[in-house]
């Protein structure tokens, strides 16, 4: 049995997801990216988005994450420094949840705005808890991020058509495939 408090534990893990993201190799400085290319499905997954710059020059003040509809379990997670939204929409039909609840409704678009303006320079995280759906195996999705500043804005919402490779997008989409779920989940 773990005898560490809360806190130490919630620590340990964001240690651990820094540490998961450094090592994935997620771009400083390109664009909004995941930490992951990847995630099981089935699995409740911390999906954190990172970035190390603003627009142009000037500093980042939010983050608006599109959540594709196929993602009806999404919580944001607590983030020191920034305040966080979460626009819901209505489902057409509800779905039953991972604990026999029904869900009828799911989170549309989360945004992070940040209580001080995220200078150029220094990288930056937020992160949702995502229960990543099943029966999508092999399918790509992309989470369209509308980068807020203090001057303008950059929209990381472009999307590969059929055959297009997503690194010759000006402006991507974060995205994430979905793979066969683990035995473990």
């Amino acid at each position: 049995m773990d005898t560490r408090s809360p806190l130490l534990k919630l620590l340990g893990a964001l240690a651990t997801g820094v540490a998961l993201i450094l090592a994935s190799g997620m771009p400083a400085a390109a664009h909004v990216g995941l930490s992951a290319d990847s995630y099981a499905a089935g699995s409740t997954s911390m999906v954190t988005f990172g970035f190390g710059h603003g627009c142009g020059d000037s500093p980042t003040t939010s983050l608006a994450i599109q959540i594709p509809e196929e993602f009806t379990t999404v919580q944001p997670v607590y983030a020191p420094g920034w305040h966080i939204e979460v626009e819901k929409e209505t489902l057409a039909t509800p779905v039953a949840g991972s604990h026999g609840q029904q869900i009828t409704e799911r989170p549309a678009v989360i945004t992070f705005t940040a209580d001080e303006p995220i200078e150029n320079g220094i990288y930056a995280m937020v992160t949702l808890r995502v229960t990543i759906p099943e029966g999508l195996e092999g399918e790509t999705f992309y989470f369209p991020v509308i980068q807020g500043c203090s001057e303008g804005e950059s929209a990381w919402i472009e999307i590969p058509q059929d055959g297009q490779d997503a690194h010759d997008l000006e402006s991507p989409a974060p995205s994430m495939t979905i793979t066969a779920a683990d035995d473990d989940h």
